[in-house]
């Protein structure tokens, strides 16, 4: 435990869900008012629970109003076999946490170890398109973390991108596309290449990472 640090251990439960959508305002009040949210679900059918995943749908209005922006964030998982997908459900809770404009935390430790932590070895290569924050994303798991600076709308740096990833960890065995803007306003008031742009992001980020193998 660690002095005037408080934890509130909450629990997602099929009773929260109503009418398929998963409701309960006094635990999304206490996330909101967190500094930090350590996500958690069994891998179940190669993927997070029932549970969870009507709770990450719940976050949508959050969404929205950008409250979890720069919270930290982390995320750990369970399931039947040493592998059993329990990567499918990490990435769900890390493109969960980067879509809320949090700050993903690793474990920091080194892979393999004999105490058993990060015992399969993960690492993680992100892009960003802000330079400045290259040093802060891998300062938050030295030696496991590498940032890109990479605009998904230019092919040559998502090909150059690709390669320093494969070259500094050997391959590639989980690609999450998220990149995208946020757009709100009346559609008339909207200035063209400002939608273009959004357009161009949304179309090519699949095709362009995927071809830059």
């Amino acid at each position: 435990s660690v002095e005037e640090i408080k934890v509130n251990l909450l629990a997602t439960k099929g009773n929260q869900i109503v009418d398929g959508r998963w409701q309960d305002e006094v635990v999304m009040e206490q996330l909101n008012s967190s500094d930090a949210i350590i996500f958690g679900s069994p891998t179940y059918m190669g993927s997070v629970s029932a549970q969870f995943k009507a709770f990450t749908d719940a976050t949508s209005a959050i969404y929205f109003s950008r409250q979890w922006k720069d919270k930290l964030a982390a995320g750990f998982t369970v399931s039947g076999s040493p592998s059993g997908d329990k990567m499918n459900t990490l990435m769900t809770m890390f493109i969960l946490a980067a879509q809320q404009g949090m700050i993903w935390v690793g474990l920091g430790e080194t892979p393999l170890n004999d105490n058993g932590v990060n015992r399969l070895g993960g690492y993680v290569a992100g892009t960003l398109r802000d330079k400045s924050q290259m040093s802060e994303f891998e300062a938050l798991a030295p030696g496991r973390a590498l940032a890109l600076e990479v605009d998904i709308t230019n092919p040559e740096q998502v090909k150059a991108g690709v390669e320093k990833a494969i070259a500094t960890f050997g391959q590639i065995d989980v690609l999450a596309n998220n990149a995208g803007h946020g757009l709100v306003g009346a559609i008339q008031t909207i200035q063209e290449k400002i939608e273009r742009l959004q357009q161009d992001v949304r179309a090519w980020q699949e095709i362009s990472t995927s071809t830059g193998f």
